[in-house]
Order: C-alpha cells, then sequence, then structure tokens
C-alpha cells in the first residue's frame, strides 16, 4: 500500500510539475526554490485536488470555447441575414425607384394626352356590370364612370381617321357597339364641338 502511494504521489508531482512548468520557466530562482518547497509539503489529497481542479477547469474552458464556436456561428448567421436584407432593400428601392419612373412616364403620356383634341373608341358601356378586374390595369384601357353607367375606351389618336380605323376593326372582330368619342382637354365633348378640326385635318 505505501509503494502504491508513492508511485501516485510521484505520478500526480510529476504531471502538476509538467503543467505548471512553462509558468516556472519564467520564475526567478528564489521563486522556484519557494514552489519546490511548497510543493514537498503537499500531500497526496492535495495534488489529488489540484488535479482535479485542473481537470474541472479544462472542461469548463473546453465548454466555454464550444459556447464561443456556437456564438461566433450564431453571428455569422445574423450577419448573412442582414446582408440578404440589404439585398433585398437594396433590390425593392430599385424596383420602386423604375415603378415610379413609369409611373412618371405614364403621367407625364397621360397629360400629353389630357391637352387638346384626342379621339378614342368606347367598346362598351355597362350599367350592371363592372369589367375593371377582368381588364387589370392596362393602361391602353381607359374607365370612365357617367350616371351610373361603366364606360370602356381604348386608343389615343390625334386625327379622327385612326380612330376610325380602329373602330371599324373592332365591329368586324364582334364588338358591334365601338364607336368613336372625342376629347377636348381631357373631357368629353359632343364629335360636333371638334368637326372643324375633324375636316381640317381631312385636308391636310
Amino acid at each position: 500500500m505505501a509503494f502504491r502511494t508513492l508511485v501516485l504521489l510521484l505520478f500526480l508531482w510529476f504531471s502538476t510539475f509538467w503543467t505548471i512548468s512553462p509558468l516556472m520557466a519564467q520564475m526567478t530562482k528564489q521563486e522556484r526554490r519557494t514552489w519546490r518547497k511548497e510543493l514537498r509539503k503537499m500531500s497526496p489529497e492535495d495534488l489529488k485536488q489540484i488535479k482535479a481542479h485542473e481537470a474541472e477547469m479544462k472542461e469548463k474552458i473546453s465548454a466555454l470555447s464550444g459556447s464561443i464556436s456556437q456564438l461566433q456561428k450564431e453571428l455569422q448567421d445574423k450577419d448573412n441575414q442582414l446582408t440578404a436584407l440589404k439585398n433585398e432593400i437594396t433590390r425593392l428601392e430599385s424596383a420602386l425607384k423604375t415603378r415610379n419612373e413609369s409611373l412618371e412616364k405614364f403621367q407625364e403620356e397621360k397629360d400629353q394626352w389630357d391637352r387638346g383634341v384626342v379621339f378614342r373608341v368606347q367598346i362598351g358601356a355597362f350599367k350592371d356590370y363592372d369589367f375593371q378586374d377582368a381588364f387589370g390595369s392596362s393602361p391602353n384601357l381607359i374607365y370612365e364612370e357617367d350616371s351610373h353607367w361603366q364606360k370602356y375606351v381604348i386608343g389615343n389618336f390625334r386625327f379622327y381617321d385612326e380612330a376610325n380605323k380602329l373602330k371599324k376593326h373592332l365591329r368586324r372582330t364582334g364588338v358591334r357597339d365601338a364607336w368613336i368619342v372625342p376629347y377636348e382637354d381631357g373631357k368629353r365633348v359632343p364629335l360636333k364641338d371638334v368637326l372643324d378640326k375633324v375636316l381640317e385635318q381631312r385636308k391636310k
């Protein structure tokens, strides 16, 4: 039993010595002598407790290292998500800019056709049906409401004869109620109000 205790003591002493040897290499000679004396005074139980504490500290360090790795991974994931969100914001901003430019262009064109005399072709007027959802937001189709009538017109023409060609084509394809509607400065007017301009166009 005494021999085994001695072997254990020597093993623990050498293990502890080599564990702290890097630290002792930085000590002065006097400090090393002092620590050696302290080590000689230690019992096997003391050394065992030191080793147990060392193992416990290593385990904690390992656990903390794992936590750090996990936190670093989570941080990287968050960075990736942030980058993806920034890219999505950039894409949406670009899409919004393009849409606004299209709306501005459409408004400019609309303002252009709201000035002077314009001819459009009405394809139908309905009292009990609203076809807006069916036609969607097509820029070629204009919806008007007058005295509970839903009117649908298409096209923008400066010349009456151009509008007349579209009217005839629509009638041949089955839209029998197609007829030409004149507008002046954005307002629907009777044909007689712009008849002089129509006749003037035909002279050219």
